[in-house]
C-alpha cells in the first residue's frame, strides 16, 4: 500500500539519521527518545521492535549482499546499532505509554485497552 511505503521509507530516513549520528550520540539519543515516544500515540508496543529489527537486518543483508558488502562483522555492527536505537526508543515509548491514563486507574494502560474504555464509556451515556 502506498501508507506502507511511505512508512518504510520514514523508517529507512530514520535509520539513517541514526546512522549519521552515531558519531554525536549526544544529539542523536533525543531524538530517539522522541521518536520512541511520540510512537506511543499509534498503539506500538515494545514487542514489535524485534519485528522491525529483524525485518532491517533482513532488508540490509539482501541489499549489501547483493552489493558483495554483507559479513559477519557488518552483521554484528547493525545488530548492536539496531540495539542501541530500539532499547532507547522502548524506554521512551514505555514511558509515554505511561501517561496513557484514565483518571483513578491505578497502572498503565495500553492504548488499544484505552480507546475499547473510552469508546464502551461513551455509549453508555448515549444509550
Amino acid at each position: 500500500s502506498p501508507e506502507l511505503a511511505a512508512h518504510a521509507g520514514a523508517v529507512m530516513r530514520t535509520v539513517g539519521s541514526a546512522v549519521a549520528g552515531l558519531t554525536d550520540l549526544k544529539k542523536l539519543i533525543p531524538v530517539l527518545q522522541a521518536l520512541g515516544g511520540a510512537h506511543a500515540k499509534y498503539g506500538v508496543k515494545q514487542e514489535y521492535f524485534p519485528i522491525v529489527g529483524e525485518a532491517l537486518l533482513w532488508t540490509l543483508e539482501n541489499a549489501l549482499s547483493a552489493a558483495g558488502a554483507w559479513s559477519p562483522a557488518v552483521k554484528a555492527a547493525w545488530v548492536k546499532t539496531w540495539a542501541v536505537v530500539a532499547s532507547v526508543m522502548e524506554a521512551s515509548l514505555a514511558e509515554e505509554t505511561k501517561k496513557v491514563l484514565h483518571p483513578g486507574f491505578q497502572g498503565v494502560e495500553d492504548p488499544e485497552t484505552r480507546m475499547r474504555r473510552i469508546v464502551e464509556e461513551s455509549w453508555r451515556l448515549v444509550e
